[in-house]
C-alpha cells in the first residue's frame, strides 16, 4: 500500500498510518468514525505521539515458531537425505529419483519461510492487542470547548481497536490472526482502511485549501498547518 493513495498532501502520521495498517492486516480492525475519534485522531497534533508509539510497538521481530522450524528441519533433512542415497546406490536410470538435482527442490521451502519471516504482517495476537491497547491511553478527542482530551475518559470506544470478543460466532475466522484465515478478514480490513483514507484525504483537502477545521478560526499558517514534505 503506498502512502500516496491515502492523502494528496503529505500530513505528519501519513507515513506512520501505512506502517500501521500494513502491520494490521493479519488483525481483525475495526475502525469508529462516531464522536469525532477518527477525524481527531488524524487532526489533533496531541496524537501524534499515538501514530508513533503504535509503530514502534508493532515493530517488532518475527521469531521462530513450531511450524516455521518444522518446515526447515523437514527440507534439510529431506534434501541430506538425498545427498546421502545418491552416494550409496548405482546412478541408473531406474534409480534416477535420489539424484542431487531432484532432491535439491526441496530447499524451495526455505526460502519461502525466511522471506515469511521477514516481511509477514504480525500475527501475534496477544502482542497486537497489547500495542493497541497502550496507543489508546494516551489518544485524545476534541471537545466542544476546543480544548482536546483523552478519549479514554469520554468513552471506552476507540478510534482505533481489535475486535476479539469471543461471543462473536459469525466472526469468528476473522479474529483469528493466521495467514490462512486471510480470506476472511479481506473485506472488513480493506473498509476499514478506507474510512481512514477518507479522513486522511479530507485532512489534506482541507490544509490545501488553507481551511481551519473550524469555520470560526481563521487558518493560521505559521502555528497550525500541517508539516508538508515535498
Amino acid at each position: 500500500m503506498d502512502s500516496s493513495t491515502l492523502c494528496t498532501v503529505q500530513l505528519p502520521n501519513i507515513r506512520n498510518a501505512v506502517q500501521i495498517l500494513s502491520d494490521l492486516q493479519q488483525s481483525p480492525l475495526t475502525v469508529t468514525t462516531a464522536g469525532s475519534l477518527l477525524s481527531s485522531l488524524v487532526v489533533l497534533p496531541e496524537n501524534d505521539r499515538w501514530w508513533s508509539e503504535l509503530v514502534l510497538s508493532l515493530d517488532y521481530a518475527h521469531t521462530w515458531s513450531i511450524s516455521a522450524v518444522t518446515f526447515t528441519v523437514g527440507a534439510i533433512i529431506a534434501y541430506a537425505l538425498t545427498i546421502i542415497d545418491s552416494f550409496t546406490s548405482d546412478q541408473t536410470l531406474s534409480n534416477s529419483n535420489s539424484n542431487p538435482s531432484i532432491g535439491f527442490l526441496w530447499l524451495w521451502l526455505l526460502p519461502i519461510v525466511i522471506s515469511w519471516l521477514q516481511v509477514a504482517p504480525k500475527c501475534n495476537s496477544r502482542q497486537i492487542w497489547l500495542a493497541i491497547e497502550q496507543a489508546n491511553k494516551i489518544a485524545y478527542v476534541a471537545t466542544p470547548t476546543g480544548k482536546p482530551v483523552l478519549a479514554s475518559s469520554m468513552s471506552m470506544q476507540c478510534a482505533i481497536s481489535l475486535s476479539f470478543s469471543p461471543d462473536d460466532a459469525i466472526r469468528g475466522d476473522e479474529q483469528c490472526t493466521a495467514p490462512i484465515y486471510n480470506y476472511a478478514r479481506f473485506l472488513s480490513w480493506a473498509g476499514a482502511v478506507e474510512d481512514i483514507r477518507i479522513v486522511f484525504h479530507a485532512v489534506s483537502d482541507r490544509a490545501r485549501r488553507l481551511c481551519s477545521v473550524d469555520p470560526k478560526v481563521d487558518w493560521e499558517i505559521a502555528e497550525k498547518s500541517p508539516s508538508l514534505n515535498p
